[in-house]
């Protein structure tokens, strides 16, 4: 009996000392808590993500845990891992009845969303070009924050490239009754007026890029004498432009048109600018165009470029071909330049001069050649021999000389 009894004392002794060094779940994620914030800390990422995954196994529903986990992921510079954790957590969140949502749970939850903002504004900046990533990343901080006016417009451009017009439409329409911003209201009914432009110049818009694209080709009078559009094109007060194809089009005021490279907003690249329409002179209705191709850059022609001026069945006094070619500065023509015309019997007369911001210095007229220099005269000489400008037909892209 006594052998018995030693026997149970000495088993409930094991028992008790089993169960005082056993610790509780509770206790080991504490612990392991506690563990992955220290490692935090210490900068050592992996130790950390491996404590929080410790965590998350011991119980799914500890909110800390994908916090902490995520910020591991994000100090590794990890952001698609940290999306992918976060996005775990707030799916454990939305499980949590009122009574698992403490004070503290809630808090966490905060967190995750304040982390889950910022790694989206990270993402979205590291999708560059790659559009269906930068669409992704602006629907989702706008889900999380439908405040952001600037997220609006820029995921409207970003429709608008990938051709969404309506998605485009839809979105601004969203911003606007949310945020109540003027801008993106504003930004909307343009878009809307450059689609019933486009919808009904289609064909002379059509016409015009065909044209503005090949360095050879010539505007049909047609065109030019569609006094309907020319009409709307010169009471713009802004340029209407949007995307066509890979390049971009404008309508400026005046009736000017530009097609070709864009960056940020303004013409920059190789570009080509025209307007066209119809005068009158001595009682003589004609239509014409004027165009100019070249590099553009900050929003005016830098570099160099080529101008076209023609003139269709005018008055006999007006030159029908005139061909300019240099290089342009802020729109102006710069240094060494060319022009070359053809007058209305037949004579083709080439002009070799310097010229500074748009003027040029004068050279006296030598006749034992047949380049004639620029003569600034309102004299009445033989028109064949002299090429007259003044303060106001100075030398430039027309309609896009810098003031």
């Amino acid at each position: 009996m006594k052998k018995v009894g030693r026997i149970v004392i000495v088993m409930i002794t094991l028992i008790m000392i089993l169960s005082g060094c056993a610790k509780s779940i509770e206790e080991q994620i504490a612990e392991q808590l506690e563990l992955g914030q220290k490692y935090l800390l210490e900068e050592n990422y992996e130790e950390a993500i491996v404590a929080f995954t410790k965590v998350i196994e011991l119980e799914a529903k500890e909110i800390q845990a994908y916090t902490g986990m995520a910020s591991a992921y994000i100090q590794k510079n990890d952001r698609k891992q940290a999306e992918k954790v976060l996005n775990q957590g707030f799916a454990i969140a939305d499980t949590l009845s009122e009574e698992e949502k403490t004070e503290s749970v809630n808090q966490y939850i905060e967190e995750m969303r304040a982390m889950a903002l910022g790694n989206y504004e990270e993402l979205l900046e590291l999708a560059g070009k790659d559009a269906s990533e930068a669409i992704m990343y602006c629907e989702k901080i706008l889900e999380m924050d439908d405040s952001r006016v600037e997220l609006y417009e820029e995921l409207a451009k970003l429709y608008l490239a990938q051709g969404e017009y309506e998605k485009a439409i839809e979105i601004l329409e969203k911003g606007d009754k949310v945020t109540g911003d003027s801008g993106l209201r504003e930004y909307k009914e343009q878009l809307e007026l450059e689609r019933e432009i486009e919808e009904r110049y289609h064909e002379t818009i059509q016409n015009m890029v065909e044209y503005l694209d090949s360095l050879d080709g010539e505007l049909s009078e047609e065109v030019l004498m569609d006094e309907e559009f020319q009409k709307f094109a010169h009471e713009l007060k802004e340029p209407l432009i949007w995307k066509y194809g890979e390049k971009y089009i404008g309508i400026y005021p005046d009736g000017y048109i530009y097609y070709g490279d864009m960056k940020d907003g303004m013409r920059e690249g190789n570009g080509h600018w025209m307007a066209g329409g119809v005068r009158e002179n001595e009682g003589v209705k004609y239509s014409y165009y004027n165009k100019f191709d070249g590099i553009w850059k900050n929003d005016y022609p830098n570099g160099k470029g080529i101008q076209i001026h023609r003139v269709f069945n005018g008055p006999e006094n007006i030159v029908p071909y005139t061909r300019e070619e240099g290089t342009y500065i802020y729109g102006y023509l710069n240094g060494e330049a060319v022009i070359v015309d053809i007058n209305n019997k037949g004579i083709v007369r080439t002009f070799c001069f310097t010229v500074n911001h748009g003027k040029p210095i004068g050279i006296e007229y030598d006749s034992s050649n047949k380049e004639y220099p620029i003569i600034i005269s309102r004299a009445e000489e033989d028109y064949n021999h002299i090429f007259r400008v003044n303060e106001i037909n100075i030398f430039g892209a027309r309609g896009a000389m810098k003031e």
